[in-house]
């Protein structure tokens, strides 16, 4: 007779490592500030003083206009500017407006000069010029033309301090 053979063969599960998850850690982001929305600068303009005007201009631009007219709307403003005092183009209002920036006891100061016809504010000579030698678009780019202003009034200051 034929002879059986039986085996048994125990398996041992392997133990398994349980991991515990952690939570992934909120990410909160924060709002990035953003600049206050200013309102438009308005306030009154002037005609320009004879002064600025370009050499040869010859109309009678109205020397006794007393009165001021409203400054269109513009996102021009003194404190955004470095130089004190300062002449600057409004780009905004085609550089026919330019804007007068003082530091005064009073705080900053903003004065608004209209450019005679058939000119603009050339920041380049820091006075009215005919329209076809002003380049407006790239007015901003040169307010750095005022640092010789500033620094001149910085030294009248200085030595005006000095000299009391």
């Amino acid at each position: 007779m034929p002879t059986t053979t039986t085996s048994t063969t125990t398996t041992t599960e392997q133990p398994v490592e349980v991991y515990q998850l952690e939570p992934e850690p909120e990410i909160i982001v924060a709002p990035i500030p953003q600049k206050p929305k200013r309102n438009p600068t308005s306030g009154k303009v002037m005609n320009a003083p004879r002064e600025y005007y370009p050499v040869g201009y010859e109309k009678n631009f109205d020397d006794h206009f007393q009165s001021k007219v409203d400054l269109p709307d513009t996102s021009f403003h003194c404190g955004d500017q470095k130089y004190f005092p300062g002449l600057y183009g409004d780009e905004n209002l085609g550089c026919m407006v330019f804007h007068v920036c003082a530091l005064t006891d009073d705080g900053l100061v903003m004065k608004s000069f209209l450019c005679p016809e058939s000119t603009l504010f050339d920041q380049t000579i820091l006075k009215c010029n005919w329209w076809f030698y002003v380049d407006c678009k790239n007015t901003v780019k040169l307010y750095d033309t005022n640092i010789p202003v500033s620094k001149s009034y910085q030294l009248m200051k200085a030595l005006t301090f000095f000299s009391s």
